[in-house]
């Protein structure tokens, strides 16, 4: 668990307070304690790796990103991201690179209108899957309706009445929306038949409808029961789990999950029943 970490979104999501030291108290002393570092949050040697959705899913990708430090990470938008300098629960503390030589790569779009929006579908997203995939794992979270995006330029820019961008709000908008179920169909299709060893939904937690997964049961990684027994909202560490949670929190545990499923997805490949830390993804012709 990092709870301070250099993070190229910045540290929006970082908590302080009496509630969440409480909260991050009965973390470490539950009974499956998270150590620092902890195994379980590095990516699975030699995979390649997409991260696709919004916010909720960067949250997730940023606790691997804090806790492994050998990965090559790509923010697409944002650019090369750089090894981080990870701190955990105190300052004396950190991260080391004890598990150096993993060549484990990490594609992150997450809000990015130039790959999410109807739009990408024609030429920009089929381009990044053909210059960068195949990818061994895809992580896919179904993204915001096109209208978010005019949402974010106006938050940048200051220059639009918010209360006219309200597709925002993902318990009002989106849901039953035609346009967007088959958008986000023909992203997922074009992106699951990218992935050589599995490919994963991550539906956002917390909100009141949600939207139904597009994957397969067995393809859905659902991370709210987590959320629900450790909830920790932003800014005060709110027991409520919806909305961005604090970093250092069940988050840590969430992104768990998501390295469980490809390491299930390596061993399966290689004929493997369990998916032991140090496995190698098999070789394949880079891109």
């Amino acid at each position: 668990m990092a709870s301070s970490c250099a993070l190229p979104s910045g540290n929006w999501s970082l908590c302080t307070g009496p509630a969440y030291f409480t909260n991050l108290h009965r973390l470490l002393n539950a009974s499956d304690p998270i150590p620092v570092p902890d195994e379980r949050l590095l990516l699975p040697r030699g995979t390649r790796l997409l991260f696709y959705g919004f916010s909720y899913l960067r949250q997730l990708v940023d606790e691997l990103f804090c806790a492994d430090e050998t990965a090559r990470w790509r923010f697409v938008g944002r650019g090369e991201a750089w090894r981080p300098h990870c701190a955990g629960i105190d300052a004396t503390t950190t991260w080391t690179h004890t598990f150096s030589g993993r060549d484990a790569v990490a594609l992150v779009v997450t809000n990015v209108e130039e790959l999410q929006h109807s739009r990408a579908l024609h030429a920009a997203l089929p381009r990044f899957v053909r210059q960068h995939g195949p990818f061994d794992v895809v992580f896919f979270q179904r993204p915001h309706a096109d209208c978010f995006f005019g949402y974010l330029k106006a938050s940048v820019h200051k220059w639009a009445n918010e209360s006219r961008l309200a597709c925002v709000d993902l318990r009002r908008f989106g849901v039953g929306d035609q346009r967007k179920l088959a958008r986000d169909g023909s992203i997922w299709q074009l992106l699951s038949s990218s992935a050589r060893l599995g490919s994963f939904e991550v539906p956002p937690w917390g909100t009141k409808r949600r939207e139904s997964p597009l994957a397969e049961a067995g393809q859905v990684i659902d991370v709210s029961t987590i959320i629900r027994e450790w909830p920790c909202r932003v800014l005060d560490c709110a027991a409520e789990a919806v909305g961005h949670q604090c970093k250092g929190s069940a988050l840590t545990l969430a992104a768990r999950e998501l390295v469980a499923r490809a390491a299930a997805s390596l061993a399966s490949s290689s004929g493997n029943s369990t998916a032991p830390t140090g496995a190698t993804a098999p070789d394949r012709e880079k891109p």
